[in-house]
């Protein structure tokens, strides 16, 4: 037996009929049965529920059954006898305030009825004592219905003497003709007003009258009076009534444009029964709703994807019952809010959830109780049976049970089995999938269409960083050629260095005033020089002389020439790697760009046109004439070997080399001037002297410029730039090194934006619920963390050595005062912690040294800078914290609690949402403080399947339906349902049977159930 339990339908318990004592309009020409006309109005209509209404009697309420069953006797419609009464009392505007009861419509109810009022004394309005008078046909004839009235008190004592307290409800009038309506000032008028209320289940009224009954509004609280139903009825009294109101919104305006009448429409959440309607008064809040529609069924309506009808299980044609009936022609329906399935242990209660899921296309299948290899599907006993899951639209998925699900389809429902509850709750040491259920769950809080067409928060997350970290890394890029440029400036100006500089630059002055002092002596007769004009000996040496001082000056070109060409090879070699570099980057972005292009349907070609293919040959052919050129330099100054076969291409005179010819005429001024003489040698030997030593005083002092290595210009002028020049420079360096710092931690920023954004929905629907959670502090923090610097930072640190970061407690106390000192998430204030670091780092008490001669040995400089600029240490940390605790510090209780509120308060998902066994991973106190009052709240937005072994759940919860689940064992393994509301009388059994609660379901159950 299967049915969908409480379903909202259209209720009107307040409709007379034909036969009804006054205001009798049901008028039609003579002749017509009015009572063929009332049934078929009644059977036509969309209400399915009814009060059939009648003053004092219910004499038209059984006349109408007969009619309506001897004309639609397969009809689905209810009907309950509704008596209304006048009290004695008054209200404040001189009318009998009236009441009704609705009794069950029990056969043993019914014949107890007439019996009851034929008890109950009458009182008449004419003020004349009544004696022996009741509410029977001939009392009520003689004293006339229009005056008739019966006292409250009395009413109620007998009906406590003829019916249980579940045979019957006492309503009164919240609003309308003969309503409790105490003026402002009437004092008696309020009391008695709030006696009425204490002796009734429910009240007649309208929408606007909900609030004030349910307590949401001041007033009835303050009196201890509970919350209560309001019912808006038709109380229809004629054809025209019907027509008009009867499961239809109404209002009449009359000619001075006021509402003369009205009516609404109710709708109630119960199945069919006086059982139903007797729940309702336990869940007044959220059993009616008047008005067009409930939400559900607005939901219902727009989604009907997203809501399953029913599932279907059965044998395939071919199979013979040899391994078991199992499963054959079973359907349970499924409520389009809460549906629970209990039953005991061991008896199938997770098979349909394992099936739901299967048709569905959930994606967590290896975590199935029942559809896996050690269970229903070993040796392939799955294949005989088939599944179909019906939508309220209609659409049908149908699986074989031994089906494997394609997970890259779409899931249409969202399945937590009890294994992967607990693997998520348990699994301490591996937090991944824990933390991903929560992200995407976070995630569907993004608005579809910013969501880039990803699945998953990480893969979104991961799609938004690639970006902003390939920026970054050409930032880095830019820092770390900074840090470059920082430490040579940092090596150049430390004090040593300079002072290295000022010791060379003496020692160079030192030997010019020592070359000075050293001078040639002219040991010749210069009276006898202008004679040696005509010896040729004498007059060749002079021209070798000053043929070598021309080759020298040739050669010292060559070297100036040779340097330049080296570095512009090095150049030009670094400029062809970045350029292939930049072609495999741009020709991989163009392959990467040219899928999306696609996906739009946009001809890559029109973009791109082509690959890149950068042409380096004139960069190729100017290598190779600087090599040439080179290479015919270091020939020249005999750096070089000439080898005919290596340098032939070269078209060279070997003679013609600067080195030869410098050899040669070297060879042969020495052997002229050993066939010299005298005076003659004597001065020969002067000039070259002389030449030697003015040569050495311009190599001692070099250009003026100081571009000539290791000469006096030089150190003076390299002196100066490291202490003027170098300063201003390695100032600038830092200075732009932290802006680039800067703009790394910006680009951070803009991923922490990101998070924040998902923060704040989410705590958005925090705070909206924060009455709900507020034993679980839950929180989001999106931030930035510094993480493992201090021992990074000081792994680079030789502790040894004098300096801020001198000892290894101490260096630890700076860093870490450091850290606390700095709000990470506010720019300056990390600003000021990178200047504070370099300050540290710089301030080593030792400016003779630079300031990395702290750094241990194995320690680059280079890579120390990068570390601390290049910002790897600031991390994005985007964390669930519950009670300010981490997932990490989270107990197995404590993650099921932190689940369950993201699976029920949280998640945006809206497709159904089916839970194994929840509250196994639950303490008690979570269970009836988070899992409870969320399921209530969740099935507003979306349908909910919960799997327990604990049907108090169910009570607690107040499921719309319950599926009692059973296998029979005895029976070749037979699988049934036996499904309906709470108050569905087999299903109250069903739950006595296996219950296992705990005292506040036992009270709860004992006080809304009765049993």
């Amino acid at each position: 037996m299967s049915n969908r339990g409480s379903e909202w339908r259209k209720w009107d318990l307040h409709v007379h009929t034909p036969a009804t004592k006054l205001a009798n309009n049901f008028k039609l020409s003579e002749g017509e049965d009015p009572w063929d006309k009332y049934c078929e109005f009644i059977e036509d209509c969309d209400v399915e529920v009814f009060g059939i209404t009648d003053y004092f009697v219910i004499d038209s309420y059984i006349k109408f059954i007969e009619k309506f069953k001897e004309k639609f006797p397969q009809s689905t419609k209810v009907f309950f006898p509704n008596v209304e009464f006048r009290l004695s009392d008054k209200n404040k505007d001189a009318e009998h305030i009236q009441f009704h009861i609705i009794f069950s419509n029990a056969k043993a109810t019914i014949e107890k009825i007439t019996p009851f009022l034929s008890r109950l004394p009458l009182i008449s309005t004419d003020d004349i004592k009544l004696t022996s008078k009741f509410c029977s046909e001939n009392d009520l004839t003689e004293v006339t219905y229009k005056k008739a009235m019966v006292n409250l008190d009395i009413t109620i004592d007998k009906l406590k003497e003829s019916f249980s307290s579940d045979e019957y409800i006492v309503i009164s009038l919240a609003s309308g003709y003969g309503s409790l309506r105490p003026g402002k000032s009437d004092t008696r008028g309020a009391e008695y007003a709030k006696e009425i209320d204490k002796r009734c289940k429910a009240f007649f009224g309208s929408s606007k009258d909900t609030d004030f009954y349910l307590n949401k509004k001041d007033g009835r609280s303050a009196y201890n009076l509970k919350p209560k139903p309001v019912f808006n009825g038709s109380d229809a009294h004629s054809f025209q009534n019907l027509e008009d109101k009867l499961g239809k919104s109404y209002i009449k305006i009359d000619g001075e444009g006021q509402v003369c009448d009205y009516s609404e429409i109710t709708w109630i959440k119960a199945e069919k029964t006086f059982e139903g309607l007797l729940q309702v008064l336990n869940e007044p809040e959220n059993r009616i709703f008047i008005g067009d529609h409930p939400v559900v069924l607005d939901r219902i309506g727009e989604f009907p994807n997203k809501y399953i009808n029913s599932i279907e299980i059965d044998q395939i044609d071919s199979y013979d019952d040899k391994d078991g009936v199992w499963f054959k022609k079973q359907k349970a329906y499924i409520n389009p809010e809460l549906t629970v399935v209990i039953g005991n242990k061991g008896k199938g209660k997770s098979a349909i959830t394992d099936v739901i899921g299967l048709c569905g296309n959930s994606h967590r299948q290896k975590d199935f109780s029942f559809l896996n290899n050690k269970k229903f599907k070993k040796k392939e006993l799955a294949k005989n049976f088939k599944s179909l899951l019906l939508w309220y639209d209609g659409n049908k998925n149908e699986k074989n049970l031994n089906d494997i699900i394609d997970e890259n389809s779409i899931e249409k429902v969202k399945y937590i089995p009890q294994n992967f509850f607990e693997d998520l709750c348990n699994n301490i040491d591996d937090d991944k999938a824990f933390k991903k259920e929560i992200n995407d769950v976070v995630f569907r809080h993004i608005d579809e269409t910013e969501r880039l067409n990803k699945n998953s928060f990480d893969d979104f997350i991961q799609d938004k960083q690639t970006a902003i970290y390939n920026q970054i890394k050409l930032i880095k890029n830019k820092i770390s050629e900074l840090n470059t440029e920082i430490i040579d400036k940092q090596n150049k100006t430390a004090k040593n260095h300079i002072e290295n500089l000022v010791s060379n630059l003496k020692e160079r002055e030192t030997e010019l005033e020592n070359l000075k002092k050293n001078a040639p002596i002219k040991n010749y007769d210069e009276g006898l020089i202008s004679n040696l004009d005509n010896n040729p000996n004498f007059k060749r040496t002079s021209e070798i002389t000053a043929s070598i001082s021309n080759l020298k000056e040739e050669e010292k070109a060559y070297v100036e020439r040779l340097t330049i060409i080296n570095s512009d090879i090095l150049k030009l070699n670094q400029l062809e790697e970045r350029i292939k570099n930049e072609e495999v980057s741009v020709n991989q972005f163009i392959d990467n760009e040219t899928f999306i292009l696609k996906e739009f349907n946009i001809d890559p070609q029109k973009v791109f046109s082509q690959k890149i293919k950068f042409d380096i040959t004139v960069i190729t052919n100017t290598k190779m004439s600087l090599r040439n050129e080179k290479i015919n330099i270091e020939l020249n100054l005999g750096k070089v070997v000439y080898d005919e076969i290596l340098h032939s291409s070269l078209n060279v005179d070997v003679s013609n080399f600067i080195y030869n010819k410098i050899i040669k005429l070297t060879n042969e001024h020495s052997s002229l001037l050993s066939g010299l003489e005298g005076n003659t040698k004597a001065y020969q030997e002067f000039v070259k002297q002389d030449k030697e030593w003015k040569e050495k005083q311009e190599n001692l002092l070099g250009d003026e410029t100081g571009k000539n290595l290791n000469t006096i210009n030089y150190f003076k002028k390299e002196i100066e730039r490291c202490e003027k020049d170098y300063v201003i420079d390695l100032a600038k360096f830092k200075e732009e090194r932290i802006s680039l710092s800067l703009d790394i931690y910006n680009k951070k920023k803009e991923i922490i934006d990101i998070y924040l954004a998902l923060k704040n929905n989410v705590e958005k629907i925090i705070d909206d619920n924060s009455d709900k959670i507020k034993e679980y502090n839950i929180n989001i923090d999106a931030t930035f963390e510094i993480n493992s610097f201090t021992s990074n930072f000081l792994d680079y640190i030789n502790k040894s050595i004098s300096g801020k970061f001198y000892g290894t407690n101490e260096s630890e106390k700076v860093i870490k005062e450091l850290i606390n000192s700095t709000d990470i998430n506010d720019q300056e204030s990390f600003k000021e912690f990178l200047e504070d670091i370099q300050s540290k780092f710089e301030d080593n008490g030792d400016k003779s040294q630079p300031p990395f001669n702290q750094l241990r040995q194995n320690k680059e400089p280079l890579e120390f800078y990068d570390f601390i600029f290049g910002l790897d240490f600031l991390k994005e940390k985007y964390e669930l914290k519950l009670d300010n605790k981490s997932i990490e510090q989270l107990s197995p209780g404590e993650r099921g609690a932190a689940l369950i509120v993201f699976y029920l308060l949280l998640d945006s998902n809206d497709i159904p949402l089916i839970i194994d066994q929840p509250e196994d991973n639950l303490d008690n106190h979570s269970v009836y403080k988070i899992l409870v009052p969320f399921i209530k709240d969740a099935k507003k937005r979306r349908q909910i399947i919960i799997v327990t072994h604990n049907p108090n759940l169910a009570i607690v919860s107040d499921a719309e339906l319950v599926i009692h689940v059973n296998i029979d064992k005895e029976h070749k393994n037979t699988f049934s349902f036996n499904s309906g509301a709470i108050e569905n009388k087999k299903i109250n059994n069903s739950i006595v049977d296996i219950l296992e609660g705990t005292e506040p379901a036992f009270i709860k159950r004992k006080d809304k159930y009765g049993f």
